[in-house]
């Protein structure tokens, strides 16, 4: 295994009910522009939004088949965010940043709902990319 020695964030949120999927999706995408100035401060290496839609969930369900589509579960999440950082103390930092207080926070609660906000810490282990097996 060929763990990459960085620091890999995921955080998991769920849409204000309030909120449709196009209108959370349009919200969140804006918050990634908000937050880049922050993120590379802290030295971010990259950072993605995962949008959830329905339409996919709905293909992959019906091309796999109820027989084997029913081993799968969908995560109760409306959008996630993947973000890598080089150490522990840049993720810190990020999270600690007074940014969060001044603004980001209040941005979050503009299409996320605040009790739902989940996250995942750990390094990563690249098998494939840009279509290329590499480990």
């Amino acid at each position: 295994m060929g763990l990459k020695n960085v620091v890999r964030a995921t955080v998991f949120a769920t849409k204000r009910a309030d909120l449709s999927q196009e209108e959370f999706s349009r919200r969140f995408a804006s918050h990634g522009q908000l937050v880049s100035k922050v993120l590379l401060k802290h030295n971010a290496i990259s950072y993605h939004q995962q949008h959830r839609l329905a339409k996919y969930e709905d293909d992959f369900k019906t091309t796999l088949g109820a027989e084997v589509s029913a081993f799968f579960d969908f995560l109760d999440a409306d959008g996630l965010v993947t973000t890598v950082f080089p150490t522990i103390a840049d993720l810190v930092g990020f999270f600690g940043d007074p940014a969060h207080e001044e603004y980001l926070n209040k941005d979050i609660a503009e299409f996320a709902t605040l009790g739902t906000v989940r996250i995942n810490i750990g390094d990563e282990n690249t098998v494939i990319e840009n279509g290329i097996l590499v480990s």
